[in-house]
């Protein structure tokens, strides 16, 4: 386990993808958990927040690893809320946590959901979402394969929790191409 403490650092540059060939801009952050290199046996971990093809996201972990896990949010939060499950797991993988287009309350959401509609539903019992085709879900989807497609040489996994796991799902059954997908806390649209 590395016993380094957490090193304050903001870098801003321009990281060449050798896999892809796209120039993806990077930017460390600098908070309580700040950028973290670590020189270890076994440990590479690095925490940055990069854009990639317009999308921020929180990335974790060693960039040229051959696995790639893209973690989707659930509404009203963002990517970064869920990043420490990578350091926690410690694969040898390149954890991707995209914020989702909107802002939505405290955080950002992948779609518009009408909060009041869905409360006035939500009291009348449990809500089956199956035939649902929530605005905005098509322009998530392409969202999402831009971001895949910077890594078709890699294996990829698709984890999505919530309305994220909604985004997850919908993109494999539309033909979205990943090695493994996970849902967690989920439903069907």
């Amino acid at each position: 386990q590395c016993q380094r403490p957490w090193l304050p650092a903001v870098l801003t540059r321009l990281v060449p993808d050798p896999r892809s060939g796209y120039h993806i801009r990077s930017a460390c952050r600098a908070v309580a958990r700040a950028p973290h290199r670590c020189d270890c046996v076994g440990c590479r971990v690095e925490e940055c927040t990069l854009e990639i093809n317009d999308v921020m996201m929180t990335a974790v972990g060693d960039p040229s690893a051959d696995l790639v896990v893209v973690v989707l949010h659930g509404r009203e939060m963002s990517g970064s809320d869920l990043a420490p499950f990578a350091h926690s797991l410690a694969l040898q993988a390149y954890f991707l946590f995209p914020d989702g287009p909107l802002p939505s309350g405290r955080g950002r959401s992948w779609w518009p959901v009408d909060s009041e509609a869905r409360l006035r539903r939500l009291s009348a019992g449990p809500m089956d979402l199956s035939g649902m085709d929530p605005p905005g879900r098509t322009e998530a989807r392409d969202c999402l394969d831009g971001l895949l497609r910077q890594f078709v040489s890699r294996r990829c996994v698709l984890v999505g929790f919530s309305q994220g796991g909604m985004l997850a799902m919908d993109y494999v059954l539309h033909g979205g191409r990943v090695d493994g997908p996970g849902l967690l806390s989920s439903t069907r649209i």
